[in-house]
């Protein structure tokens, strides 16, 4: 059952058939709830590739959110929609949907990991203008900052304070991400850039 769901990627796979045909065996050994999960993030992930168009590089929310209502409570319908969006317009460089994305996403930045808002701050540190964005991308690594110093937070950290023509934070930052970079083996040339800026 594990190898068949593993293999099982989309509703339109051979294999969805094998797990359609066998509903009753499959719902006695996974429950009849994880069943109906699986089955309907299939669905849902057959519904979001439908409303992606590869040649605009956007995604129709409004299709996802009106025929997904079925498959997940809205709020998780919404997270999960979230969560493509954001990985989607990374992988084709579509920034502007990207920080529109994240923005509205991570509104609320403790309901998240330090991972996530990392990875996000991180992509508004490299590919974002906008001073209001980035502020917001300051005050989400700012709360990684807290709890996790290190070379990625402190330099991602930096480079939005830079960004924002914040010098003195940028400064303090790049020096601590510039010592972290001697301890972790990391390339400091970035942090020592902005040290060096008059």
């Amino acid at each position: 059952m594990n190898v068949l769901l593993n293999f099982t990627q989309s509703v339109d796979d051979a294999n969805y058939k094998v797990f359609t045909a066998n509903k009753a065996a499959i719902s006695e050994l996974l429950t009849e709830k994880n069943y109906t999960q699986f089955d309907n993030y299939l669905k849902l992930m057959k519904l979001v590739t439908s409303a992606t168009d590869e040649k605009t590089k956007t995604i129709d929310d409004a299709k996802v959110l009106k025929e997904g209502e079925g498959f997940l409570p809205k709020d998780d319908l919404i997270k999960s929609l979230n969560i493509y969006k954001l990985n989607f317009y990374i992988s084709h460089e579509n920034y502007p949907a990207y920080e529109k994305t994240a923005l509205e996403y991570y509104k609320n930045p403790d309901d998240f990991n330090n991972s996530e808002l990392l990875a996000a701050a991180s992509v508004f540190a490299d590919h974002i203008s906008n001073q209001k964005s980035l502020q917001s991308a300051a005050r989400w690594t700012e709360k990684v900052v807290m709890s996790q110093e290190n070379y990625d937070s402190t330099s991602i950290l930096a480079t939005l304070y830079d960004k924002l023509g914040k010098k003195d934070e940028a400064k303090m930052f790049a020096g601590m991400a510039a010592n972290f970079a001697k301890d972790e083996n990391k390339d400091a040339t970035k942090m020592n850039e902005i040290l060096n800026k008059k």
